[in-house]
């Protein structure tokens, strides 16, 4: 029997202003480990929503949420962060790489937060540059790379900590299509290679075809396509 990493039953998410509108409506979900997923939707019907509240920067309203088999209703905000930090890495459209801080540094963050030895932040790193095909770039800075390149810098900073699950928003949003398909290629060598969860929100229908599992977002649930 597959062991399941999301579990979601009738979860409910409102926003009061301007108006009320439920975002999330008694939505339904079950992601096994290791499969790669997408999600397709129409831009501005709540997809983000969505990956705030599976990623625990945000709390459902109502339901049941369970992220590795554990309940997160009853968790205070520190554990949130803890299992967040350990557990799932985010990558978005905007690769949010800090300017001043060169390829090495950057990817490196999550683990100068998470105080792990600088011994072990280089051999983590370098692994990751060797998995996104950035070895050679260590010393550079986001200005001198390329948009394919950032979001591959971003990739490697979001599975640094050994992520169980990825999150990724709109990831090749601001590529062309020539870096779209190496970044979705990419994510299908992690989800093969490391066996890493992968959920992929997008409104992009030609990017669909590179998740196992497909399922689509229309009214505050996800349907399967």
């Amino acid at each position: 029997m597959s062991e399941k990493i999301i579990e979601m039953h009738g979860i409910v998410k409102e926003y009061q202003k301007p108006e009320k509108h439920c975002v999330l409506n008694e939505l339904e979900l079950l992601v096994n480990k290791g499969e790669f997923v997408t999600v397709m939707g129409k831009s501005g019907t709540g997809k983000s929503t969505l990956l705030h509240v599976l990623g625990l920067m945000d709390r459902a309203d109502s339901g049941l949420y369970e992220f590795c088999g554990v309940n997160i209703a009853n968790m205070t905000d520190k554990q949130l962060s803890s299992i967040r930090n350990s557990k799932i890495g985010f990558v978005f459209q905007a690769f949010h790489l800090i300017p001043k801080l060169n390829v090495f540094e950057n990817i490196a963050l999550p683990l100068v937060v998470g105080r792990v030895s600088p011994a072990q932040r280089k051999k983590r790193v370098e692994e990751m540059m060797e998995l996104v095909g950035l070895q050679d770039k260590s010393k550079h800075k986001p200005a001198m790379l390329s948009g394919g390149q950032c979001q591959r810098v971003a990739i490697a900073r979001a599975l640094v900590n050994r992520a169980d699950l990825l999150l990724a928003d709109e990831p090749t949003g601001n590529l062309d299509i020539q870096n779209s398909e190496s970044i979705l290629e990419m994510f299908q060598k992690i989800n093969e290679e490391r066996n890493t969860t992968i959920l992929l929100v997008t409104h992009q229908i030609e990017n669909v075809q590179y998740g196992q599992r497909s399922l689509y977002f229309k009214d505050g649930k996800v349907y399967e396509s």
